[in-house]
């Protein structure tokens, strides 16, 4: 197998965050797990959901649906916590529902629509037709990097 067949080709976490299926590179994944024993941090952005201690290391959990759809997260049953690394730093990010993990071709993916809002548009960078639907790949780094009263690095 060639180097090119293997960047072409990627393995994407899938998730939903309300109604919203969408995917982000397995390779960046460091964990997804049901850990959500959060403890408040008084005084925290929005989009903090609190920290936990993941095996002796406090880890900051964000809240995905604040951070980019401005709802909070309803923490149910399904309600998963994926753990990734962004410029050095683990961080979790709280997820309604893992879909799955999807096989897909890099050049499948389909540009935005051009009449989607600015707001957020950064954080997507195109979508994949599946058969459960259209799938939107997720950039959790950059929307990391971008939020509100929130620092990495």
């Amino acid at each position: 197998m060639s180097n090119s067949t293997i960047d072409e080709h990627l393995q994407l976490v899938t998730f939903l965050v309300g109604d919203h299926y969408l995917g982000i590179p397995l390779q960046g994944v460091q964990e997804i797990n049901r850990n959500l024993t959060l403890t408040p941090v008084p005084n925290s952005s929005p989009i903090v959901s609190g920290v936990l201690n993941l095996r002796g290391e406090v880890v900051t959990v964000l809240d995905l649906k604040m951070m980019v759809f401005g709802e909070p997260t309803e923490i149910g049953e399904n309600t998963r916590n994926i753990v990734v690394n962004v410029q050095g730093e683990r961080v979790g990010v709280l997820v309604d529902r893992i879909v799955d993990v999807v096989s897909v071709d890099h050049s499948d993916l389909d540009d935005l629509p051009p009449n989607l809002e600015k707001s957020g548009r950064q954080f997507f960078q195109g979508v994949f037709q599946t058969e459960r639907g259209l799938l939107t790949m997720f950039e959790i780094d950059e929307a990391v990097r971008e939020s509100e009263g929130f620092e990495v690095g």
